[in-house]
C-alpha cells in the first residue's frame, strides 16, 4: 500500500482545484478517478458518442442510477440515466457547458435577505461574499474565465456597466455575440433591460498556451477537441501535475473509505486491470459529485463521530430549465457559438428591488443548444 499526505476521490470541480492547492502547497497527492484519461483527440461533436452511447458519462446499462422525490415513493420512481456526469479526468468540468458566474452576495444571506421559504430548510452562510472575494479571484486567473467588456468596447474585461453588479474584472474579455444572441440582446435593450456576455471558462482568443474558441457550438456536454474550453484536466490539474507532487490514477473506481484509529486512514478502490487496491492518505478529500460522494460515504459505514449522516445525500438539487422559443424571418444560424453567450439580471432579486422575492435568478443559455443536428431535433 502507497501512503500520500492527501488522498483526493475525483477530479472535478472539487477535487481537481483541491489537488492545485495541496500540491502546490507541497503536499504529496493522489488522485483517484473512475474514468479515462482522455484527451482532447478523443473530443469532437460525434453526438451519437457523447449523447446516446454514453461515451464520458456513466453508462445507466452498466451504472445505473435511481430517482424518487420523496420516501414515500418506494425504493424508486426511476432506474438509468440521473444527473449524467463525466466519467474521466476532469471530472464534470469536461462536458458543463462552462458558465461561470459567482454567487451573490444575498445568496451567502439567503435566509436574511429573502427570508424563510415554505417547504425548504433556508440558512445563511459562514461566509460572506467579501471573505471569498479573494479566492474567486484566484480562481478565476487560474481556471481562465471570459467576461465582461468585449474587445470591442472601452474596457475589454471590465464588468458592463449597469448590467453587472460585481467589480471585479475578468482574466479574459467576454466573447462577441453570435447572430441569435445579438438579436436578444438588442431587444432586451428595447424593453429596458440589461444582457452581458455570459461568463465563460472558454478561451477569448489564445490564452495559457491554448487557443481560443472557434465557436463550432458543441460545447455543453462534450468535450473541448482543441482544449479553448478550460476544465480541471487542462488548468488546475495540469498545473498540479507540474509541481511532480502529483499522482493521478484514473480508472480507478473508488468503493470503501476505511478508517484507523477513529480517523480516516485509506481508500479502497478497483484499479484498471480489476486488482482491489488501496491508497492510504494523512487526510482523506471525497469529491466524487453530488452522488457519487454520499454513495462512497454510505458505502464505507464510517462511523457517525466522522459523518453527520442526517444530512448525507440531503438538500441536493439541480437546476431547472425553463425555456422560450421564437421563430425568426431571416437565417439565424443558431448552431454558432456556445451554450450561453448572453445573460441578464435584471430579475434576479426579484421583480423589483423594492419587492425581494426567492427564486427569480437569471436569464441565460442564449446560445446553441449543444447537439446539431440530432440534439435539437430529437434521437
Amino acid at each position: 500500500m502507497t501512503e500520500f499526505d492527501v488522498v483526493i476521490v475525483g477530479s472535478g470541480a472539487g477535487g481537481g482545484i483541491a489537488a492545485y492547492v495541496l500540491a502546490k502547497a507541497g503536499a504529496r497527492v493522489c488522485v483517484l478517478e473512475k474514468g479515462p484519461w482522455l484527451t482532447k483527440d478523443n473530443f469532437g461533436d460525434d453526438e451519437l458518442r457523447f449523447g446516446d452511447r454514453s461515451f464520458i458519462n456513466e453508462d445507466p446499462l452498466i451504472e445505473p442510477r435511481t430517482f424518487r422525490n420523496a420516501p414515500e415513493d418506494g425504493e424508486h420512481q426511476y432506474v438509468g440515466r440521473v444527473l449524467g456526469i463525466s466519467r474521466c479526468v476532469g471530472g464534470g468540468t469536461v462536458h458543463y457547458g462552462a458558465v461561470s458566474f459567482r454567487l451573490r452576495p444575498e445568496d451567502f444571506r439567503a435566509k436574511s435577505y429573502w427570508g424563510s421559504l415554505p417547504g425548504a430548510e433556508v440558512v445563511d452562510w459562514p461566509l460572506t461574499y467579501e471573505e471569498l472575494r479573494p479566492y474567486y479571484n484566484k480562481v478565476e486567473r487560474l481556471i481562465g474565465i471570459a467576461g465582461g467588456q468585449t474587445h470591442e468596447e472601452a474596457t475589454p474585461g471590465a464588468p458592463v456597466p449597469g448590467a453587472e453588479w460585481r467589480t471585479d474584472p475578468y482574466p479574459m474579455p467576454g466573447h462577441p455575440p453570435n447572430y441569435g444572441s445579438s438579436l436578444f440582446e438588442q431587444a432586451a435593450g428595447k424593453l429596458g433591460l440589461h444582457p452581458y456576455p455570459t461568463p465563460v471558462a472558454i478561451n477569448n482568443l489564445a490564452h495559457d498556451g491554448r487557443p481560443g474558441c472557434t465557436y463550432c457550438g458543441f460545447c455543453s456536454s462534450h468535450g473541448c477537441p482543441i482544449d479553448a474550453k478550460n476544465d480541471t484536466r487542462v488548468t488546475a490539474l495540469r498545473r498540479a501535475l507540474e509541481t511532480g507532487r502529483l499522482d493521478i490514477r484514473p480508472d480507478s473506481h473508488a468503493y470503501r473509505v476505511t478508517t484507523r484509529g477513529g480517523r480516516a486512514d485509506a481508500v479502497e478502490y478497483i484499479d484498471s486491470s480489476g486488482r482491489a487496491r488501496s491508497v492510504r492518505g494523512k487526510v482523506i478529500v471525497l469529491a466524487c459529485s453530488t452522488v457519487d460522494t454520499p454513495r462512497l460515504v454510505l458505502l464505507s459505514e464510517l462511523p457517525y463521530n466522522l459523518v453527520n449522516y442526517d444530512l448525507v445525500g440531503r438538500h441536493l438539487m439541480g437546476h431547472h430549465y425553463p425555456g422560450g422559443i421564437g421563430f425568426f424571418s431571416e437565417r439565424i444560424d443558431y448552431y454558432r457559438g456556445f451554450w450561453s453567450m448572453r445573460c441578464l439580471d435584471d430579475l434576479y432579486l426579484g421583480p423589483s428591488s423594492n419587492d425581494p422575492m426567492f427564486g427569480f435568478g437569471n436569464i441565460q443559455t442564449i446560445g446553441p443548444s449543444s447537439g446539431y443536428p440530432l440534439g435539437a431535433g430529437g434521437l
